[in-house]
């Protein structure tokens, strides 16, 4: 069931990538300190920047967002936490 989900979700992510809304009141590094606390699992960073006012839909300049990095990662944690702080899917 979680593997079924994993590729339920990355497909998701993958098919909204592109979408460009990156946030112009965060430091760039912060937008990557966030991506990177997605893709490794670590929500007590990503909660951290959340609360010093990253986005949660903020995007990467390749257009991915948080969701996207934890749904490739196939973190179901984090791709919860990320959604009850408001993540699109």
């Amino acid at each position: 069931m979680k593997k079924t989900f994993c590729i339920l979700a990355t497909a998701l992510a993958l098919a909204a990538c592109g979408t460009q809304q990156n946030q112009k009141t965060v430091a760039p590094e912060t937008i990557i300190d966030f991506h990177a606390a997605a893709t490794t699992g670590d929500i007590a960073r990503a909660k951290e920047l959340l609360a010093k006012g990253v986005d949660v839909n903020t995007t990467s300049d390749t257009g991915t967002t948080a969701i996207h990095r934890a749904a490739l990662s196939c973190n179901l944690d984090m791709i919860e936490m990320l959604v009850e702080n408001g993540a699109d899917l």
